[in-house]
């Protein structure tokens, strides 16, 4: 979207706390939905960093309305416990706006 583009939505590991602040009000109301999960240290040193960030994307995905059509995953590692349509995109917080956003 040109909106975001213009407004400066890119890797949020590039921008400052302040930057990324700004942009939130204008994601928030661009997205058609919006689904935040989490994974907690405990989960994290228990199931190693991969699980528990799946866990954390399983449970943003389930906060959300509706079920997309469609996932975007950033990496190159699929998201093994989702059995719907998705894609990997490597560098996706870099090439990919709506995954820049997820960041």
């Amino acid at each position: 979207m040109p909106i975001l583009a213009a407004a400066g939505v890119r890797d949020s590991k590039t921008l400052k706390p302040t930057h990324r602040q700004r942009l939130l009000p204008i994601i928030r109301r661009l997205a058609t939905d919006l689904g935040l999960g989490q994974a907690s240290a405990r989960e994290i040193h228990q199931q190693g960093i991969r699980a528990a960030t799946e866990l954390a994307m399983i449970r943003a995905l389930q906060r959300l309305s509706r079920v997309p059509q469609l996932v975007l995953v950033d990496g190159n590692l699929k998201l093994r416990p989702w059995h719907n349509r998705q894609q990997t995109v490597v560098r996706g917080d870099q090439r990919c706006l709506t995954i820049a956003c997820a960041s």
